[in-house]
């Protein structure tokens, strides 16, 4: 279904530090998809990952990946931006992708409407500041959105100031400490006049905790806007997520909800009574219906177009499930269970029917019931692999383990590119005697008389639930 691209439409973005991408579960991909923007950070994709990772991606976005870094030849890369923008949502055209490490740019347009969304990893706040003050010009600000990980901590500072204030009051937060890097941090805020949704936007109004770790509870992932963007912002709340140590922070700006898709809308039958006068009725409505043979057409077409739309994405969707793209092979219905229970503790906690340490405690043995779970299935592997003796079972092996990972081809290579390919393989021959074949059986068929179509519609059952297209039998019957 595409996207109305008027300027009233809403548009959903989430800023997440995920702490690794390439484990996640379906169940994070779908939760992604209710966005139309995505910012994520501490990926931990490099280079040559995301060759491969790019592939899995969900193809309703247009991605973009700043590449994670190794600071030594041990251990795993660092850092890393991935964002994704919606294709129904338009992208400003030239503006392209800026970017530098710690800190990514989409700029998209609604009407006109420009909407700068800046995505950052600060790993120290005074490079960060720098970064953005070079960045993101004073005089060309437009709407702007800044969110992500700045691993700064600014305690109640950063509170908005509405005009009828007298006094200046602390911005509510479950975290009261302030840093080094937080003042930085609150520096920049102060200097371009923008407003921290943390605490200070409907939705959350406490000023919850945004890293909940075994380093303790803090806040220090933050969006800011502003004052152009703040009078656009409907709701900004801290998701509860248990996929990493820190919650994804949600923005959602004003105007309408997008349409809903057809699985969300309950399909509206309408039903005829069949008797005699009924009948009458309907042939009379019929008799006045005028439809040009041009405006048949079009309609059937429109309605062939669509549903061949719908059919495809359907279809693409349970094919990337059924391969599973995103599925580990050792995840089960204890490690599924395992989450919703945390996540049920992450919620009654924040409502204060659950402590911290039962939130902990669950969360703790979610981790492990999938850190044995993962350990489990490596030990099967090398067991397998232990018992491979013969060249041939070694491919046999090989080749399962590239079916399970459900390795698609990639959707870069056009029509063109195949067929010229193919038809070099083929000598220049393209598909000739399978022509010679459809030509022959085309010509086998015989034309469908109307007589023929009128008997097989008698034999049509009265008095049964119409299928997708709401046609009732009945109708079918008194049209012929």
């Amino acid at each position: 279904m595409e996207r109305n691209k008027g300027e009233n439409e809403q548009i959903r973005i989430v800023f997440w530090n995920v702490a690794g991408i390439k484990n996640k579960e379906n169940e994070f991909w779908k939760y992604l998809g209710e966005f139309d923007v995505v910012g994520l950070v501490e990926t931990w994709v490099e280079e040559k990952g995301w060759e491969r990772l790019e592939k899995r991606m969900p193809r309703e976005f247009e991605w973009k990946c700043q590449y994670a870094e190794r600071e030594s030849k041990k251990g795993r890369a660092k850092g890393g931006i991935i964002m994704g923008v919606k294709k129904g949502l338009e992208e400003e055209n030239g503006s392209g992708v800026k970017e530098e490490r710690g800190f990514m740019e989409r700029t998209v347009k609604r009407k006109q409407r420009k909407w700068r969304i800046v995505t950052i990893y600060s790993r120290s706040m005074k490079e960060t500041k720098r970064i953005i003050e070079e960045r993101v010009k004073e005089q060309e600000e437009g709407t702007l959105v800044i969110g992500g990980d700045f691993n700064a901590r600014i305690g109640g500072k950063g509170r908005r100031m509405e005009e009828q204030q007298a006094t200046i009051e602390r911005r509510p937060t479950k975290d009261g400490i302030e840093n080094a890097e937080g003042r930085e941090l609150v520096s920049l805020v102060e200097e371009r006049g923008w407003d921290v949704l943390n605490g200070n936007c409907i939705g959350d109004e406490k000023g919850e905790y945004t890293y909940i770790g075994s380093r303790g509870e803090t806040v220090i992932d933050y969006v800011m806007v502003n004052e152009e963007a703040w009078d656009k912002i409907e709701e900004f709340k801290v998701g509860e997520r248990v996929e990493s140590d820190h919650m994804p922070l949600e923005v959602r700006t004003k105007g309408r909800e997008k349409e809903r898709s057809m699985k969300d809308v309950k399909r509206k039958i309408v039903k005829n009574i069949w008797t005699e006068e009924g009948k009458e009725k309907y042939r009379a409505r019929l008799r006045e219906a005028k439809y040009e043979e041009g405006e048949i057409n079009e309609k059937v077409r429109e309605l062939s177009e669509k549903n061949v739309k719908n059919a495809t994405e359907k279809k693409e969707i349970e094919i990337r499930e059924k391969m599973g793209l995103w599925k580990n092979e050792w995840w089960d219905k204890e490690c599924r269970e395992g989450k919703q229970a945390a996540r049920k503790k992450l919620r009654n906690w924040k409502k204060e029917k659950a402590t911290k340490e039962e939130y902990k405690r669950a969360r703790k043995r979610y981790k492990l019931v999938c850190k044995e779970k993962k350990e489990k299935k490596r030990m099967e592997q090398e067991m397998k692999m232990k018992g491979i003796k013969t060249e041939e079972e070694v491919w046999r092996y090989i080749n399962k383990e590239r079916k399970k990972k459900g390795e698609i081809v990639s959707d870069r290579i056009t029509m063109e590119e195949w067929r010229k390919y193919f038809s070099e393989l083929l000598g220049g021959e393209e598909n000739r005697q399978e022509k010679e074949k459809r030509q022959h059986r085309v010509g086998e068929i015989e034309e469908i008389t109307r007589e023929e179509l009128e008997q097989q519609l008698r034999k049509l059952k009265r008095k049964k639930a119409p299928g997708r297209d709401g046609i009732q039998n009945e109708c079918v019957c008194e049209a012929f």
